[in-house]
């Protein structure tokens, strides 16, 4: 019952707010449940679905109202639609938790309101679920980013989702991720080839991409979309001595999955302020929207 609070017995725990109530989000509070119930503890789905109804947590339409009923929690998940992220992460940026975003962390459009509300914030505090930055075992065999020379051919797509924004939206921050990893300055990026590729309508197709640093020492070979026959998530480097590393994300199946790790990190960042990891997704989420700004200016100039 909305603005009730239910009766849990329980030790404590670091108590979060859940922003969504989607398909994906079925998906936290399933592994929520079933792996972090001695963990992490849900005070509140927060969503404006008003039709949404739960037997197990408390739920409210506003994050005021959470706020007022269950005070600041001590971390935050947004899994929403982009287009709402903006709103909710400028209400809770200022109480310097622990926050998870799911991807993309926001539109295009609202970039430059984001860069603006993670200036001078601790970026360590902030993740964004790039999958492939929380699977083992692609971070075990993934070259360093300071590696002088490769090739890297990415294939990264599925026959879907449909939306009412552009597939760079939903695949390109997989794939733009990775780049930025390795291309840490957006100023060092190049693009050389563009094209749609099995284009349906205005958001549904695929796009080829060749890119590359200023230099050319690696170089990228890309297609991406939302209208594959079947959902493809591959990568291959091939390294100066013709060296080939190999990487399916369905199949190179990790032991601990992506959104289990991502739940594991952000818990230690709740429990202790010092602890950090080595990649920080934020700022990988961050790279990667500027990539799609470059991206999408680019395709309108060629239409």
């Amino acid at each position: 019952m909305s603005g009730v609070k239910k009766n849990f017995k329980t030790n404590y725990l670091p108590k979060i707010f859940f922003f969504g109530t989607g398909e994906w989000s079925k998906n936290y509070l399933k592994l929520i449940q079933s792996s972090f119930k001695n963990k992490l503890f849900i005070s509140c789905i927060i969503t404006t679905n008003l039709d949404y109804k739960s037997n197990f947590y408390n739920v409210e339409n506003s994050l005021e109202k959470a706020l007022n009923i269950y005070g600041i929690p001590d971390g935050f998940i947004i899994c929403t639609h982009p287009k709402k992220n903006i709103s909710i992460i400028s209400k809770i940026i200022e109480y310097d938790k622990p926050i998870i975003i799911e991807k993309p962390i926001t539109l295009p459009t609202d970039f430059d309101n984001l860069i603006k509300l993670f200036s001078n914030k601790n970026l360590s505090k902030i993740f964004v679920n790039h999958v492939h930055f929380y699977n083992d075992t692609f971070l075990k065999i993934i070259p360093s980013n300071n590696t002088n020379f490769f090739n890297a051919k990415i294939i990264d797509g599925s026959f879907g989702p449909d939306r009412e924004f552009s597939p760079l939206i939903d695949w390109g921050p997989h794939v733009f991720g990775i780049i930025s990893y390795f291309l840490e300055n957006i100023k060092d990026l190049r693009i050389h080839k563009i094209k749609k590729i099995n284009e349906n309508s205005k958001n549904k197709y695929n796009l080829y991409l060749k890119i590359s640093n200023t230099n050319e020492t690696k170089i990228f070979s890309i297609i991406i979309g939302n209208n594959f026959s079947k959902k493809k998530r591959t990568i291959n480097f091939r390294m100066s001595d013709n060296k080939i590393i190999r990487f399916d994300l369905n199949k190179n199946l990790p032991k601990v999955s992506p959104l289990e790790n991502i739940l594991s990190t952000f818990t230690k960042k709740i429990l202790d302020v010092n602890y950090n990891t080595n990649i920080i997704t934020s700022e990988i989420a961050i790279r990667s929207l500027e990539i799609i700004k470059i991206i999408e200016k680019k395709l309108k100039n060629e239409v």
